[in-house]
């Protein structure tokens, strides 16, 4: 119902950081669940405002390797320095390695400060140069963002939000990457983060065709509204067994 009603009111769902409605981690839809259930204003305000201030840090995110590579398919996961080995990165979440793929990108969003010396053709690593926090990049993404979203509040409440630029970051680097492609799939492990329902959503719109894969790598929560169908959400998912098939499935 509130998904149905944010659409109503004309607001993305696939964009807006209160609609990744995970019962894990300090984030927006976390928040609001516990907020629904406690009515705990002063907890909600305390991680809507920590979430805001996160933006600071978002100035310091650059890609790495990106050489124009021809490709037909792309993969968009996260990895660390441990990943790769041997001149090949390999994928803790959906067990391959780079070197099985000749027509498939590999976009790592890497968690680690210290960069690999060698990263295979196909990979792409997207990594913060620097832990630091850039106050002048906050005023200056507020401003822009008022401007653009003068008045507009419900904008401003669901799109201004360190998960929904850091989306816009992301997807603003591979649109560069996959410009003049002819994409065939993205595929992901899937967890109906914000930015992987905006990636989904925004290159479906440039390419049409392609199909958006998502891949259950874990087992799901105890209560896995994350993985409720939103804007974005993928064309296919993969699960694990019949137990998440069932989960998941309108029939059920």
């Amino acid at each position: 119902s509130f998904l149905r009603k944010l659409e109503k009111e004309k607001i993305n769902t696939a964009k807006s950081s209160f609609c990744f409605l995970n019962t894990y981690g300090s984030t927006l839809g976390n928040s609001l669940l516990n907020f629904w259930l406690k009515y705990n204003l002063f907890d909600f305000l305390f991680v809507y405002f920590k979430n805001l201030i996160s933006i600071s840090s978002l100035s310091n995110y650059k890609i790495k390797n990106f050489n124009n590579q021809n490709f037909k398919n792309i993969i968009i996961t996260w990895g660390r320095r441990e990943n790769f080995k041997n001149n090949s990165y390999e994928d803790s979440f959906l067990s391959f390695k780079s070197s099985q793929f000749k027509d498939t990108l590999i976009f790592v969003i890497y968690n680690d400060l210290n960069i690999p010396k060698k990263i295979p053709k196909n990979v792409i690593i997207f990594f913060r140069e620097k832990k630091k926090v850039n106050l002048f990049f906050f005023f200056k993404s507020f401003f822009f963002f008022f401007i653009k979203n003068f008045l507009l509040y419900k904008k401003f409440i669901h799109y201004f939000s360190f998960n929904t630029l850091f989306s816009e970051t992301i997807l603003s680097h591979i649109k560069e990457i996959t410009n003049n492609k002819k994409l065939n799939k993205i595929i992901m492990p899937y967890e109906g983060q914000t930015f992987q329902n905006l990636i989904n959503l925004e290159l479906k719109k440039i390419y049409p065709n392609c199909k958006t894969i998502g891949i259950i790598h874990s087992m799901p929560p105890a209560l896995p509204i994350n993985l409720i169908r939103r804007q974005g959400s993928p064309d296919l998912i993969y699960v694990n067994g019949s137990d998440q098939y069932k989960l998941l499935s309108k029939s059920t």
